[in-house]
């Protein structure tokens, strides 16, 4: 499957993941940050050592369209400082991994004190 991811350094494992299983990158999205407490030094390290697209703005309209022409399946949310438009025109899967989204989430699962 071809992808776009939105990251930072903190998720790279999130982008590591789907090249483990093959998933082909078009392009990183990621946004001008501080180097302290977010960095995406390690994102733009590795998206050149695969000669793909960054991209340090905001992810717009006619980026959803550059990527539905170049036949992206999905867009990888793993951390992004601006509120994403409606992709469903453009692609046909999305997947946010934030935090909040995670820890809301397992609020709702019975803990069965068993351990993985």
């Amino acid at each position: 499957m071809r992808f776009a991811i939105t990251l930072t350094d903190r998720y790279l494992n999130v982008m590591q993941a789907f090249l483990g299983r093959g998933w082909t990158p078009l392009k990183v999205f990621t946004a001008s940050v501080d180097q302290r407490v977010h960095r995406n030094k390690e994102v733009i390290e590795l998206a050149q050592k695969l000669k793909i697209d960054v991209q340090l703005s905001r992810l717009s309209h006619e980026n959803l369209r550059e990527l539905a022409d170049r036949g992206c399946d999905a867009l990888i949310v793993a951390s992004y400082s601006w509120r994403i438009s409606d992709w469903r025109p453009y692609l046909k899967y999305a997947v946010n991994f934030h935090p909040l989204a995670v820890t809301a989430w397992s609020r709702r699962v019975p803990h069965t004190g068993a351990h993985s």
